[in-house]
């Protein structure tokens, strides 16, 4: 198939060069002289990757499904045909198109080692590519402005063409080697690759991996492999030292140790062909007891007796197994180790935030998790909804009663929080309760979830569910494997902890049935764009594609597994072409609105887990602003003003109090950029109350401005009543901040735990301004989420900052008279709990 769009090349890199490097060449014979490209590659590859050409494979390939599907079908051919008699004005590209063909028919080979003292590099080998380099040069010289000089250099018997890259010790050359063309590139790359070819360092063929994975064939065709040697490349690095904060040295083995990454070894890859089939393996290889990360691969087998019964005439089907409480307690386990290495209180925020989603929730995520089973399966119902609509996610449970009981917690609190807009509808159906999740302001999505004794079901629709219930008591017929299914399981393990079954006919059958309108539209566009002669007729009529069923007739469902073995995981594919589940007709298959939809299932707990986050980081953020309070008054024994003092403005003109606290939130050179003497909207100050300020902002609203000025979430306190900001510092009613006044700790006589300071608002205002837009009385009942003053985008209340430093979630329900006490500095209330 002939090129059809022109390469700018504007500058040298590794990867262009390599690319250029790659199509390089004019085709060529493997020579008597020729040696197997692994002699040249060296034996510590971290990263490797083979491709064998058709040469090796096409006798194989043309055996598959997927050669009769599309060249005996005559699709491929219509369309290179097509191409193939389009305009083309590309330099070279007969000999561009030669030299790509002649990689696919030979293949090629590429690795990268860890090197001798840390210095990587990397080495391409194009299979029998004898002849490439003077095509190379040829190709470069019509690249403008080449930044380096390509140079031939003599080492040791060989012409190396070679260059630098400009500013970096990384070298790059190729030259022809024992029969191939041979790119390397990186740190003294030429010396390294020239030495494994010449045998005085070992080449891959003395790899543990290669031993593995290429001294002895499978029993398939390998079309491409590779692998990377992590554990390789941990016994050279581990001992390097991360840079962390708050930590003089900590290791990479030491984080790998953490995370339970050390005990990955490698992992690796090979695809070909077997019999009719496409056929891949991939493995990932573990040394030693995994734990951490590695762990949550390690999941229980599972056999197909292990799934629920799923709708006859199924096209796609994912099962699994996971243990959910395992997980949280693993995963619960790695951040604790990793929190040794951060800040000295990640910890505790992680536990804070997740006692702040707890007490959202109510009640610990491992409840929920320990209810649960490890048999997840997911799948479409064609006989409930078109398009996926009648999918589902059935999870077996352990303890249904109590699972029931959570669930019921869950839909009360997302009904309150949401103020009318999510319901929750009992109907029974088959002896179970059937919970309808409604929208009132989208009532034409209705999911369903279920819990049956021995099973979790979510759907997408109530018939999802009902048809479960009815299969699960033998009232409406299951899925049982066809002969074609059969015969694809019988080459894969028995047991598994994954499985994905897809048939891809209908992927096909429905991509085809749109390309003869493709092919219309295709034509039209190139018409329309005035790219073409007048005269251009397009080359590919809807009448030279073949019919469906000449391309589809061939193909047999996809089986996808992963098995969990002593030393790691192995998954196997038999595919017969690639299948994509959301493609289809009337059958649904689609995961993908399954998947979305599902979503929306847990979408109250969700939003729970992001209020609870945005509700830790509003009051980190106050904590910043109660620390800089304190820091303030141990320079000056005194709060800030209300605002920076200044007889010839009025409050509302002046610079606010958190213009003076600016230097204590990491903002000082922002501070110095003020003139205090005048006011916020001064030409002096204006363009400074512009900036945003993170820490002022309520992670709803990252950046926050009005009217143009940088606004601020939080305001000072300013005692009760519309007069408080004005109030002396001894009035039974004056707050922590006012317009003219300081606060000292000794005026506090109520007690800093007990007087509120800084306060979350829904009405942000420009930081910078003072008066009533940075410090606010209680003057209009309800004093949270009621009048101007407090509030917060979190439901229920809102977060304040105490005289103390501490920070608490006040509720808008709180008694009027606790919130005035609360908000004064001297008026001697006796408080209890709030």
């Amino acid at each position: 198939m002939a090129l059809r769009k022109r390469t700018k090349m504007t500058g040298l890199s590794i990867a262009a060069l390599a690319v250029v490097s790659i199509a390089g060449w004019t085709y060529a014979q493997r020579g008597p002289d020729s040696v197997a490209p692994e002699k040249l590659l060296p034996a510590r590859s971290i990263i490797y990757g083979k491709s064998n050409g058709s040469l090796l494979t096409e006798k194989a390939f043309k055996e598959t499904a997927s050669y009769q599907a599309l060249y005996e079908s005559g699709l491929v051919k219509a369309i290179e045909d097509a191409f193939d008699s389009m305009p083309n004005d590309i330099p070279n590209a007969d000999q561009i198109e030669d030299a790509m063909t002649h990689v696919e028919k030979n293949g090629m080979s590429i690795a990268i080692s860890d090197g001798m003292g840390m210095q990587p590099w990397g080495i391409i080998v194009v299979h029998d590519a004898v002849g490439g380099v003077d095509f190379i040069k040829e190709m470069l010289k019509q690249v403008p402005d080449l930044p380096a000089e390509i140079q031939d250099v003599n080492r040791n018997g060989r012409t190396i063409s070679m260059t630098m890259i400009p500013k970096t010790p990384v070298e790059v050359g190729f030259w022809e080697e024992q029969g191939h063309l041979v790119i390397a590139v990186g740190i003294d790359a030429i010396r390294s690759a020239i030495a494994v070819a010449d045998g005085d360092q070992p080449n891959l063929t003395s790899s543990p991996l290669y031993k593995k994975y290429l001294a002895e064939d499978p029993d398939f065709t390998v079309k491409s492999i590779g692998w990377f040697d992590f554990g390789s490349l941990q016994k050279m690095y581990g001992q390097m030292p991360v840079p962390l904060p708050n930590r003089q040295q900590v290791t990479i083995d030491e984080i790998l140790d953490a995370t339970g990454l050390d005990t990955l070894d490698h992992v690796a890859a090979y695809s070909g062909y077997k019999g009719e089939a496409n056929w891949t393996e991939q493995i990932v290889s573990t040394s030693g007891k995994t734990t951490g990360l590695m762990d949550l691969l390690m999941q229980e087998s599972i056999t197909f007796e292990d799934l629920p019964p799923v709708p006859v005439g199924q096209s796609s089907l994912i099962a699994s197994s996971f243990d959910w409480a395992k997980a949280y307690d693993t995963l619960w386990s790695v951040v604790e180790n990793l929190s040794q290495y951060g800040p000295p209180d990640a910890l505790d925020n992680v536990d804070e935030f997740l006692r702040d989603f707890e007490r959202e929730l109510g009640f610990q995520p491992i409840e929920l998790f320990t209810t649960l089973g490890n048999v997840h399966c997911v799948y479409t119902d064609k006989h409930q909804g078109m398009f996926g609509l009648g999918g589902a996610v059935v999870i077996s449970v352990k303890d249904a009663d109590r699972l029931r009981n959570l669930l019921g917690r869950i839909y009360e609190t997302a009904e309150a929080e949401s103020r009318g807009d999510f319901l929750v509808q009992n109907v029974e159906k088959h002896g179970r309760t059937v919970d309808l999740l409604r929208f009132p302001e989208a009532p034409f999505f209705s999911p369903a979830i279920c819990v049956d004794d021995d099973w979790l079901i979510m759907g997408l629709v109530p018939q999802a569910v009902e048809g479960c219930l009815m299969r699960l008591d033998g009232k409406l017929p299951s899925w049982k494997p066809t002969d074609a299914y059969a015969a694809a399981l019988a080459e894969m393990p028995k047991e598994f902890t994954s499985i994905t079954i897809v048939d891809p006919t209908q992927t096909y059958e429905f991509l085809l049935g749109f390309a003869p309108m493709l092919v219309g539209g295709l034509e039209l566009a190139m018409k329309e764009s005035r790219n073409f002669p007048e005269d251009f007729e397009f080359p590919l009529s809807p009448a030279d594609l073949p019919p469906n069923e000449v391309v589809t007739s061939h193909l047999f469902p996809n089986v996808m597994m992963t098995t969990v073995e002593e030393d790691g995981l192995h998954s196997y594919a038999r595919q017969s072409m690639p299948g994509i589940p959301f493609l289809g007709g009337s059958d649904g298959t689609t995961m993908v609105a399954t998947s979305a939809v599902l979503v929306a299932l847990l979408l109250p707990a969700v939003q729970q887990a992001r209020e609870a986050a945005r509700r830790t980081q509003s009051k980190n953020n106050l904590k910043q602003l109660g620390l800089a309070l304190h820091n303030y008054y141990d320079l000056y024994n005194h709060f800030p003003h209300g605002t920076v003092p200044n007889d010839d403005l009025e409050p509302e003109d002046r610079l606010s109090w958190i213009v003076s606290v600016l230097p204590f939130i990491e903002e000082a050179a922002l501070y110095k950029q003020f003139d205090l003497k005048s006011g916020w909207e001064s030409e002096k100050n204006v363009r400074n109350a512009e900036m945003v300020i993170p820490t002022l902002n309520h992670p709803s609203e990252p950046v926050n401005r009005v009217k143009g000025y940088g606004a601020t979430s939080y305001v000072g306190v300013a005692g009760v009543g519309p007069k408080g900001p004005t109030l002396p510092v001894n009035d039974p009613k004056a707050g922590m901040f006012g317009y003219n006044r300081r606060t000292r700790i000794q005026d506090v006589t109520d007690g800093l735990s007990n007087t509120l300071a800084i306060g979350e608002t829904n009405d942000p205002q420009p930081w910078a301004a003072g008066g009533k837009g940075t410090i606010r009385p209680l003057d209009k009942q309800p004093y949270i989420n009621g009048g101007n003053a407090f509030g917060s985008k979190s439901a229920g209340g809102a977060q304040f900052l105490l005289g103390d430093g501490s920070v608490r979630f006040i509720s808008e329900n709180i008694d009027p008279g606790v919130m005035e006490a609360l908000s004064t500095i001297q008026g001697r209330e006796r408080l209890g709990e709030f």
